[in-house]
């Protein structure tokens, strides 16, 4: 084949037939010409410009210089990577076509940089309008570029093709040698000398799959490459399989892609059989779930048709034009049998798909990538192939260690080269497994392959922590970048799980994390759960409601920023999977306890929720529903960010439905959702429910929110159930705010507001009394007029008496029987011997009466009395002392005057006028004088019933103002039985027991002073002698100080019954 040749003896272009030495004679002016079979100019150029390219190389061909055009010069099958540095070693001159795609292409970059190196004459033609970046002003800073962007190609031409014949005008001028030296022809060429290592930009691509972009970096699989291309050259449907972590995309994606599109094939990568389906389309709805989700990766950014084949979409996307036909790449197609397993029946019908495009278009070709352990499920399929469209197979092996080490030095030789041995012991690292023996012991052998992700992040990782400036990478490099505490053995076993648990940790710690409040490590790692499937796998997630699956968009993109995972649009919306699928494993693996529990409250939360928003057309607004299940098991996310708006405005509203966690609930979504939590809030105040009303009002005054507290008043006011108004009213003592009691105030003067307003102060006034501190209440309350202030005291108290009658019950209840029964026990011994005041002949059965009576009276009243100023007319917030506070020493005082007359009433109810006179109560004379005036033994009950009284309260004062009384009324308990009865009632009696000495210090005052009121004297036959009166105030003054005792202790047990509850089992009758 004639080629065109240049004379230098006539300066003309002819074309020529070389002989054998590659001479011809010129036929302008028989001048001995060299011809040579290369071609003389290279086009570089990016694939999106090949239309323009051929315009050049036309342009060139007319003026008699040969062009090199990848599409026209390299044939299906053949090794681009070995014709492009062939074409590049022979070339004079490349010819740069510099636009917006070239500038980003490292296959033109890497064919620029060889030219340089072979001193081939660059020529840029700009023929767009494009920002070239750092790396090509380098390698173009010495040449002056042609603009052509905004007019016709043709219009700098000419002088382009002239600066190109010069050149070769120039070459050609040597003179021509029959045999050129030896060292010549092998002279190889100079690689540049090192930059030197840049540790914050990496020549390896560490987690992220491979891209187009990414060719240049890409090494070890050369052979393989060559391999697929030969195959693609003889087939139409390709099967290629491999292992997972082969990297089976990353070839299609770099190698094969640039190899097929520099060759004028359109490359489709898009198609995925298993993508998820966008939410606008039922899939009752899509005729093949296959054919469709391939399609929606395809068809962008408009969906496709459901009920479109396969061939339909290709038909309706526009072929790149000057393009010799399309090959359709399915990666990852194991999803055929991994996603949608439901349609199952869909796989025989996408197959038929397959077959109908193929038929449609007879340049499509087909490439299925799969991972290797679904093969058999391919056979059945396979066979419904015609045999003009058989599937030929080709299996991608794991890279072997030859690969390896390419992959590791190739990459950086522009950076650093690696000490002999470096690299190579890397690569042993790589391929060293862990197995354990027989014995249970782990050892070391050599393994059978190399993941092509675990040597990325290996690298990766290594090259960020050498030394930046070295040219040369040594041994000691390699070990000081494993870090501290672990050997670079160590590193490389673990790299995998430490690059998944470091992001987690980077993106949990980040800057950005603590710009929106906190996203611990344990809710990432739920949210990366999505990303697997249980067969171990990654799946892909949809992005839609500024999140996708469980994490928020800044969550996500941090995690895309560290190339944990990545995204694909498909049909106008994003999804997400995992970077590789071998990172399935270390997410996986995280599936602890902890995750476990989050991740199946997540799912009973949104399938709950879900539920209820289909009952209630969508929408969440008056909506409050029991949810006790979903509250429990979502506790954990209460402490921690983790939940979504519409899941926290679902969970709030169960949690004020019940009342459970209300506060905690309030504070996680009042810090992650204000809008959110006041909303549910106004919501609430305004519901048909008093239970959710209740709830709300009394959150408001633990968690305040300004712009919803003025509604505390108007419930307060207005709300028609009594119990909603009593816990508004509380809730405005917790807040204690001088505007929100102005308001009330002012209603008072209102005839139409003021029992309203009054029943209000009343609820307030309680609550500040009983339940919180309230000063600036009181203050409001001091300006209120004497009379409406003194009628709103007095409904206080009425009010809490009619709230407190059960009080008195359990007050009284086990103050009076433990009184009377350590009364009665111990009054019967001074009763044989007839040593009391109101017994007139020894008698067991009489003291035992007496003793049951006194504590009953005394104790069970005096308690009562005690209890009733407490519960009606005491402030919880006064200074507490044995002194203090006064109102229940009167109390008891009263108490003890009201169950003495109550005791003397009895006594003479009881007996007639013989026992009373030998007593020395009666004398003959009138009944009543004789026991008040004449004898006045009517008074010594009534005086020791006071002291009683006097020193019962003085003591419940002192226990009351112990610290060890408060830690034990707030100690958590469950009364259960008698067993729990009988321990409290013990804690409590050790508990008086120090603090009981004023009962019998005021019984000895009381006693002394009765002594000296009855009248004494000799007189036979009774008792009114000082000896039978010392006697009797002992035996009586005994009993009541037992009996004020256990009094004090039921009292205590009663308040304690109360405040935890008494809850008996139910029997088990079971033999």
């Amino acid at each position: 084949m004639p080629t065109p040749s240049f004379c230098p003896s006539c300066q003309g272009t002819f074309p020529l037939d070389a002989d054998v030495d590659g001479r011809a004679s010129c036929p302008g002016c028989g001048a001995l010409v060299a011809v040579t079979t290369s071609c003389d100019v290279f086009v570089s150029f990016a694939s999106e410009d090949l239309a323009r390219a051929r315009s050049v190389v036309s342009a060139f061909t007319g003026a008699g210089v040969t062009c090199w055009l990848a599409p026209e010069r390299v044939e299906v099958g053949e090794s681009f990577i070995q014709e492009i540095d062939s074409a590049l070693t022979n070339a004079s001159v490349l010819v740069l076509l510099l636009s917006r795609s070239a500038v980003v292409s490292p296959w033109v970059e890497m064919e620029v940089t060889v030219a340089k190196s072979n001193r081939c004459l660059i020529l840029p033609l700009k023929i767009d309008e494009c920002e070239v970046p750092r790396s090509f002003r380098m390698l173009l800073s010495h040449h002056q570029w042609e603009e052509t962007s905004g007019k016709s190609i043709d219009t700098s031409m000419d002088r382009v093709i002239e600066k190109a014949r010069a050149e070769l005008r120039r070459r050609a001028a040597r003179p021509l040698r029959a045999d050129p030296a030896p060292a010549e022809r092998t002279r190889p060429i100079e690689a540049p000398a090192p930059e030197g290592v840049n540790p914050s930009m990496s020549p390896y691509v560490g987690p992220q799959p491979f891209s187009k972009r990414m060719a240049d970096r890409f090494f070890g699989r050369q052979q393989e490459a060559e391999a697929l291309l030969r195959l693609l050259a003889r087939s139409r449907v390709t099967l290629v399989y491999a292992p997972s972590g082969a990297g089976k995309s990353s070839l299609l994606n770099t190698v094969i892609t640039q190899s097929l599109e520099s060759q004028a094939f359109d490359v489709m990568l898009d198609a995925r059989v298993g993508g998820a389906l966008a939410g606008s389309v039922r899939a009752a709805d899509i005729r093949n779930v296959f054919s469709y989700s391939a399609l929606c990766g395809l068809v962008t950014p408009a969906l496709p048709h459901p009920q479109w084949r396969l061939h339909d979409g290709l038909r309706s996307m526009q072929q790149k034009p000057e393009t010799r036909g399309r090959i359709l790449i399915f990666d990852q197609f194991e999803e055929l049998f991994t996603q949608y397993r439901e349609r199952f029946e869909d796989r025989e019908d996408f197959f038929a798909d397959v077959v109908q495009a193929l038929r449609d278009d007879p340049e499509l070709r087909v490439v299925f990538a799969m991972r290797q352990e679904y093969l058999a499920d391919i056979d059945p399929l396979a066979e419904l192939l015609p045999n003009d469209l058989a599937m030929q197979r080709m299996v991608l092996k794991r890279l072997g260690p030859e690969g390896a080490l390419e992959a590791i030095t190739r990459p950086a030789l522009r950076y650093a080269t690696f000490a002999p041995g470096v690299a190579e012991a890397i690569v042993s690292q790589l391929n060293t497994i862990r197995i354990p023996g027989f014995d249970s012991v782990i050892i070391e052998k050599r393994g059978e392959f190399i993941e092509m992700v675990h040597l990325q992040i290996v690298c990766s990782h290594l090259w960020s922590r050498l030394p930046a400036g070295i040219t040369r990478i040594e041994e000691r490099h390699v070990n000081e970048a494993a870090g501290e505490g672990q050997t670079f053995n160590e590193f490389v076993v673990n790299a995998l799980n430490n690059f998944y648990d470091s992001t987690v940790a980077k993106v949990s710690d980040s800057a950005v994390t603590k710009a929106h409040g906190e996203y611990s490590r344990e809710l990432i790692r739920l949210g990366m759960m999505k990303f697997v499937t249980p067969a171990a796998t990654r799946t892909m997630v949809p992005h839609a409601h500024n999140r996708v699956g469980r994490l928020p968009d800044w969550i996500i993109e941090q995690l895309e920023n560290e190339h944990l995972i990545r995204f694909e649009q498909r049909g106008g919306q994003r999804w997400y999977e995992l970077s590789h699928d071998r990172l399935a494993g270390p997410v996986g693996r995280q599936m602890d306890r902890d995750v476990s529990a989050l991740l199946f409250a997540a799912d009973l939360l949104a399938k709950v929720h879900e539920n209820v928003l289909l009952e209630n057309n969508g929408s969440l607004n008056g909506y409050f529903g029991e949810h006790r299940e979903v509250l429990v098991e979502c506790s954990s996310f209460k402490d921690q960010a983790g939940l979504f708006s519409d899941e926290a405005e679902f969970v709030f509203r169960a949690s004020i439905r019940t009342g459970l966690d209300m506060r905690a609930w309030s504070r996680r979504i009042g810090k992650d959702f204000p809008v959110v939590r006041d909303a549910v809030l106004r919501d609430a105040l305004s519901t048909g429910s008093a239970e959710v009303r209740r709830h709300a009002v009394t959150l408001l005054g633990t968690e305040p929110v300004d712009e919803l507290t003025q509604a505390l008043v108007t419930v307060a006011l207005n709300d028609e159930d009594e119990s909603v108004r009593w816990y508004a009213g509380l809730s405005l003592a917790r807040l204690d705010r001088a505007d929100l009691f102005a308001a009330l105030i002012v209603a008072l003067d209102s005839v139409s507001t003021r029992a309203r307003a009054s029943r209000a102060l009343v609820r307030i006034l309680i609550a500040a009394e009983t339940v919180v501190t309230a000063p600036t209440f009181e203050q409001c309350f001091s300006r209120v007029r004497p009379a409406l202030r003194a009628a709103i005291r007095r409904g206080a108290w009425t009010q809490r008496l009619r709230e407190n009658v059960a009080v008195l019950a359990f007050v009284f209840v086990p103050g009076a029987t433990l009184a009377a029964c350590a009364a009665a026990a111990f009054k019967w011994v001074p009763s044989i011997w007839n040593w009391s005041v109101t017994q007139a002949t020894p008698s067991t059965a009489m003291g035992v009466f007496q003793g049951l009576t006194a504590g009953v009276i005394w104790a069970g009243l005096i308690t009562v009395g005690i209890a009733m100023y407490h519960t009606v007319f005491g402030n919880e917030h006064n200074v507490r002392s044995l002194l203090r506070p006064v109102g229940a020493i009167a109390a008891g005082a009263v108490s003890g005057v009201i169950s003495s007359a109550l005791v003397v009433s009895l006594v003479i109810g009881v007996f007639d006028a013989t026992p009373l006179t030998t007593m020395g109560w009666l004398r003959g004379g009138p009944f009543l004088h004789d026991i008040f005036v004449r004898t006045r033994f009517g008074w010594v009950d009534i005086i020791t019933g006071t002291g009683l009284g006097i020193g019962m309260a003085l003591a419940t004062n002192a226990l009351r103002a112990s610290q060890a009384w408060q830690e034990f009324l707030n100690r958590e308990r469950k009364m259960a039985g008698l067993d729990d009865a009988v321990r409290a009632i013990r804690e409590i009696a050790w508990l008086a027991l120090p603090r009981f000495w004023p009962v019998p210090l005021t019984m000895l005052l009381g006693g002394i002073l009765a002594f000296t009121v009855p009248e004494l004297g000799p007189v036979d036959g009774t008792k009114a002698n000082a000896s039978d009166l010392v006697k009797g105030l002992f035996g009586d003054g005994a009993t009541q100080v037992i009996g004020a005792f256990w009094g004090i202790v039921g009292m205590s047990f009663g308040l304690i019954v109360m405040r935890s509850g008494f809850r008996i089992e139910p029997r088990d009758n079971r033999a």
